[in-house]
């Protein structure tokens, strides 16, 4: 299955069950080959063990992510599915803020509650995140009022004040607006809130998502592009660029879809790279999990599994979209297969933002040629695509860096 968890399982006779490995290598561990095994005991039977064989490269990742990203998290759909009874978002907070981070996601939200709040930026900051979101401006019904828009400036002016003591000006974001529709009205009133934002608090970084390519109808207005995979164009980043402005580009049905080739949940960052893109959204990871628990009676034993009616379908009818972890039953969050493949892909753009850098005063470098992403890479790939063109790229990354940095710090 796609959801990941630690748990004894039953195996009929004559099934298949792989079993999902993570290797966690300490920062302090020296570089060089390791071996170990993994012993597998079944009842009535003798045990059984599988060789495993590791290699420590002489690097290590930076503890800060490298590339911005929001993959949205959300402390309301935390409370919502667990109804707030048994567990609540108050005491699992710190665990899903690391589970984030452990993912090199940024524990940030969109909508709703946004997260993290000022007192809980110790933590996440130190835990390695590099951009979070700070207040959501504009979109139908509520946040359409003026009487919104001026509670979100004295929002914004609380914030402020937090950004100047800590110099966290090029980490926040504020969120202008969410997709919105091609209406001069509509853009006339995101423009104007937009450049009172920026009078008023001229270092904030304002960002817009589109679903339509750079609209330059918003000139002056945005300092974060935002548009959809499918909107995006390298001219736009390149003359985002120019104009001193960033682009990033989001997810709505690419590379994250529960029946995709492993290789899609992996390829949004090395196109990242490729474009000189500046980061990656998703509008939020646990979409399935907008329906309270089922059964109302909630008392789960340790290891049960307590969401026998959870439904992977997201909207239009696309398996696991905005899903990419799963509600377990001691309150915490199950990650995907997807999920881990992301991280694989979050930690290849730590191998090429070392090796570009490791290569800056060497550009005639017998390694320099990795720099350029294959063209294998794609936004999507047709049923059955071998990932093995990634990890064969990464693990020559890998040599390369393992000779260029040679225990070199990267802290």
């Amino acid at each position: 299955p796609d959801r990941l968890h630690l748990a004894a399982f039953d195996l009929p006779r004559g099934e298949v069950q792989p079993v999902w490995l993570t290797i966690a290598i300490p920062e302090d561990a020296p570089p060089g080959s390791y071996e170990t095994a993994v012993r597998i005991r079944a009842e009535g039977l003798a045990e059984m063990s599988v060789p495993v064989r590791v290699r420590v490269w002489d690097f290590a990742l930076p503890a800060r992510i490298s590339l911005p990203n929001v993959f949205s998290l959300s402390s309301q759909l935390v409370d919502a599915w667990y109804r707030g009874r048994e567990f609540g978002w108050d005491e699992l907070k710190g665990e899903y803020y690391r589970f984030w981070l452990e993912h090199r996601l940024n524990p940030t939200s969109l909508y709703g509650i946004m997260q993290p709040p000022a007192e809980d930026l110790d933590e996440t900051l130190a835990g390695g995140m590099n951009a979070f979101v700070i207040k959501y401006i504009y979109s139908g019904g509520a946040r359409a009022e003026e009487e919104y828009f001026q509670q979100a400036l004295e929002d914004l002016a609380a914030w402020d004040e937090v950004l100047a003591e800590r110099d966290l000006y090029d980490e926040a974001i504020v969120y202008l607006a969410d997709e919105p529709a091609e209406k001069q009205s509509i853009t006339d009133e995101i423009n104007r809130r937009a450049r009172i934002i920026g009078e008023r608090f001229p270092r904030m970084r304002r960002m817009l998502v589109l679903t339509r390519p750079v609209d330059r109808a918003f000139d002056g207005s945005v300092d974060i592009w935002c548009p959809i995979v499918g909107a995006m164009r390298p001219e736009d980043v390149r003359e985002a660029h120019e104009r001193g402005e960033q682009c990033w580009w989001y997810s709505v049905g690419h590379f994250f879809d529960l029946d995709m080739p492993a290789a899609s949940a992996r390829s949004m960052t090395w196109l990242t790279f490729k474009h000189d893109l500046d980061g990656i959204l998703y509008w939020v990871i646990q979409s399935g999990w907008r329906a309270p628990n089922r059964p109302a009676s909630f008392h789960p034993e340790p290891g049960e599994t307590i969401w026998e009616a959870f439904d992977p379908a997201g909207h239009g009818g696309r398996n696991g979209i905005g899903n990419l972890c799963y509600p377990g039953s001691d309150g915490r969050p199950w990650s995907s297969q997807r999920l881990q493949i992301l991280r694989e892909g979050m930690e290849d753009y730590e191998y090429l933002v070392l090796l570009r850098a490791a290569l800056a005063d060497r550009p005639d470098a017998p390694h320099a040629s990795l720099l350029a992403v294959p063209e294998q890479f794609a936004t999507e790939y047709p049923v059955g695509t071998d990932a093995a063109f990634i990890t064969q790229r990464r693990d020559a990354i890998g040599e390369a860096l393992d000779e260029l940095l040679g225990g070199a710090p990267t802290r």
